[in-house]
């Protein structure tokens, strides 16, 4: 079981900072005036994955 727990606070963490830097790369391209949007649902995606893992590991507790 604490195996479990650790790969969902592996993944979470991973999916933070996948979406930081998704985030980043939207904000660097609308500066640049170049087409964001797939980068935009990228950072959405990471977002929901990280808060699905974190909210699984507080109702698995």
């Amino acid at each position: 079981m604490v195996n479990e727990y650790r790969l969902h606070i592996v993944l979470a963490i991973e999916m933070l900072l996948c979406g930081i830097w998704w985030t980043y790369k939207a904000i660097t391209k609308s500066q640049q005036k170049l087409d964001y949007s797939l980068d935009i649902i990228l950072c959405g995606l990471s977002f929901i994955s990280c808060g699905i893992n974190l909210g699984y590991l507080l109702y698995a507790r």
